[in-house]
């Protein structure tokens, strides 16, 4: 079995039924993959659930995006990630793009961390300029997949082991590099 082949499977569940998604919008669901200083820290409402943690998920951009909230992310991200995201009309939307590990969380106003965290990682995400709060998703692994049309749900949602086994990962800069 290929290394690809693996990171797919890795996404399912135990009873091979499915993979977990999270919704991100766009352009901040580009800075996760792309930015020169990628965005590792997803910022919430709510606590990752135990069947997230320490698990890959998927990460689905975001149908829904206005002019309004692209310019401002973007702002952000060109500060923060160091480079300016490309236009809406050419980020995908409404699509699985890519698939991060869950390495824990930290919270707003806490000292607290938690998950599997050693003491750099944990002091890394409470100061990151991507954790905004009140709750930060610590994002880890980051691989980029061809866009994958799927309509999904907000929260952590449920994608169809058919769907997983459809998606194919965008080889990285090194990997080009090498390979030509």
């Amino acid at each position: 079995m290929s290394d690809t082949n693996k990171l797919i499977e890795s996404l399912i569940d135990e009873n091979q039924l499915f993979a977990y998604g999270l919704s991100i919008r766009q352009p901040w669901a580009w800075a996760v993959f792309h930015a020169p200083y990628r965005k590792n820290i997803e910022n919430r409402g709510w606590k990752p659930p135990d069947k997230a943690l320490y698990s890959r998920i998927l990460i689905q951009a975001s149908k829904t995006c206005t002019v309004e909230e692209y310019e401002k992310a973007a702002r952000y991200i060109r500060i923060v990630g160091g480079q300016e995201p490309p236009p809406l009309k050419e980020l995908p939307r409404g699509a699985i793009v890519g698939s991060v590990v869950v390495r824990g969380y930290v919270e707003s106003g806490s000292r607290a961390a938690f998950g599997n965290l050693d003491t750099s990682t944990w002091r890394h995400a409470q100061h990151s300029p991507w954790f905004t709060g009140p709750i930060g998703w610590i994002l880890t692994q980051p691989i980029a997949y061809k866009p994958l049309l799927y309509k999904a749900h907000q929260w952590l949602f449920r994608v169809p082991v058919s769907r997983v086994r459809r998606l194919v990962v965008i080889p990285s800069e090194t990997e080009r590099r090498v390979s030509a």
